[in-house]
C-alpha cells in the first residue's frame, strides 16, 4: 500500500500556525533556513532547539533546511535535528543524477 506524508516547509515563517498542526495529521515540519543562517548566536540556537524540541515532542520529523556549512550541520546534529538538506550537502541536482548519488 502506497502512502504519504505530510510536512510543514517553512515553519516558523508566514503562516504556520500551531493550531493547524493539531487539525491535520502533520509527520514532519522544516526548520526554515532563515533559522539556520542564525546558528551563529545563543539566541538562533535557541529558537531552533525548540522548534526541534517541539516536533520530537509532538512525534514528528524534524528536517533543517538551508544548511551552507559544516559549523551549521553540526550545530543541528547536537541540537538533535533528524534530517537536515541544504548545498552543504548536495546542490540540486537532475533526477538521473540522484540513483549516483545515493550508492
Amino acid at each position: 500500500m502506497m502512502g504519504f506524508e505530510l510536512c510543514v516547509d517553512d515553519f516558523g515563517q508566514g503562516h504556520s500556525s500551531l493550531s493547524r498542526l493539531h487539525q491535520l495529521a502533520v509527520n514532519a515540519l522544516k526548520v526554515d533556513c532563515a533559522f539556520v543562517q542564525e546558528l551563529d548566536s545563543r539566541q538562533g540556537q535557541d529558537v531552533v532547539k525548540t522548534i526541534i524540541d517541539f516536533g520530537r515532542s509532538a512525534n514528528m520529523t524534524v528536517i533543517a533546511e538551508g544548511i551552507e556549512t559544516m559549523a551549521q550541520m553540526k550545530t543541528l546534529l547536537a541540537l538533535g535535528v533528524q534530517q537536515a538538506q541544504g548545498f552543504w550537502l548536495s546542490e540540486v541536482l537532475p533526477v538521473a543524477d540522484i540513483d549516483r548519488l545515493v550508492a
